[in-house]
């Protein structure tokens, strides 16, 4: 007989939005049939995946930002007219700790390091980066699922069981301290490509390509002009475009390394730097081309690129919109010829801002 997973269900004193930011405890380890409403075809088959942070406090004390959440991964199966349900974290070395010592030990994106004091802070700030709470994203690349997060390793997850397998370092692309972003982007040619951003002495973005056989290689590595906030890119078949916006962090981010100030609260707007726009070239054609440059004005361009390519001449013209504050503006570089990254000059404008073309509109 078909069961019913326990749910939370928006009430007038708790509307739906609200139950994102309550945590969930429950997992169903084991297959639930869920009640279904109707019928399902019988032919259609396959698992729907999906993932969100599901633990909003540790030891009692609740984190400051949603991003900062365990990871839970959600899996609902259909076959044969009937569907199924699980859930389970996944066991990050992080959140099994916490659970271990009974309270915070890890700082977040929005939450700084934990302690009662500046003392406590610091020590943590020194012991322990944030932690990978493997809550952003779930994929499935060259035949593993894995769970990702902005910053860090992906988790391989069973895709049967949802059992974490543990981190990947994805056959040795990934260093140690690697990123591997949560927004991967797939080619026309099946390949998938990612990036990861490395903060340090200089800031640095690192394009990944996961091969349609399993094999990962770090294909190329791009300085960055500022240490800013790169939370995603685009790709079009020929080009990798990111979109390097004044949301930066200081040189020296002390309030960070003291443990007073988590990674958001560290953040500080700069528009007089500009936005500035490197992409890669030649894109599934064996090897990648030269890195070139736009720099566009001070309005803000961030978050979520959407890239069109013309490919209507041979110097190709990407038309870029910011899915936050772009306000409808696009750059098209068409204006100027391409250059070399190494070779601009720090203040030259090379593109031009026009206003989208209407089906770009809107998305911001």
């Amino acid at each position: 007989m078909a069961q019913q997973a326990p749910t939370a269900l928006p009430t007038e004193t708790t509307p739906g939005w609200r139950l994102g930011f309550q945590s969930l405890e429950t997992e169903h380890r084991e297959a639930v049939e869920l009640e279904v409403t109707g019928e399902l075809p019988t032919d259609l088959r396959g698992t729907l995946y999906r993932i969100g942070p599901a633990r909003h406090e540790a030891g009692g004390e609740r984190y400051r930002h949603w991003f900062d959440g365990d990871g839970m991964v959600h899996a609902i199966h259909l076959d044969g007219g009937r569907a199924h349900y699980r859930n389970r974290f996944v066991a990050t070395a992080g959140r099994a700790e916490e659970e271990r010592a009974g309270r915070r030990l890890y700082a977040g994106f929005g939450t700084r390091p934990a302690g009662d004091n500046a003392v406590e802070r610091f020590r943590h700030a020194v012991r322990r980066f944030a932690k990978n709470t493997a809550n952003t994203n779930i994929v499935e690349i060259g035949g593993r699922l894995l769970a990702l997060w902005e910053a860090g390793h992906p988790h391989r997850i069973d895709p049967v069981t949802l059992e974490t397998i543990g981190e990947d370092d994805l056959g040795g692309a990934l260093g140690r301290n690697d990123w591997f972003s949560a927004h991967p982007k797939t080619h026309p040619s099946g390949d998938v490509w990612n990036f990861g951003i490395g903060y340090g002495a200089r800031t640095r973005a690192r394009l990944y390509r996961c091969r349609t056989d399993g094999s990962v290689s770090r294909e190329i590595t791009v300085t960055l002009p500022f240490p800013s906030m790169v939370h995603d890119f685009a790709l079009t078949e020929r080009h990798a475009v990111f979109v390097v916006a004044p949301l930066t962090l200081p040189p020296v981010p002390l309030g960070m390394m003291l443990g007073s100030r988590s990674f958001a609260d560290s953040l500080r707007w700069e528009p007089r730097r500009g936005n500035d726009v490197p992409h890669r070239e030649r894109l599934g054609r064996g090897r990648l081309g030269r890195a070139r440059r736009l720099r566009l004005s001070r309005r803000r361009l961030h978050a979520h690129p959407l890239p069109v390519d013309d490919g209507e001449r041979h110097n190709s013209r990407e038309r870029l919109a910011g899915a936050a504050g772009a306000r409808g503006l696009a750059a098209d570089p068409a204006a100027a010829p391409e250059h070399d990254l190494a070779r601009v000059p720090a203040g030259r404008a090379l593109g031009r801002l026009r206003r989208a073309p209407p089906h770009l509109r809107g998305h911001r």
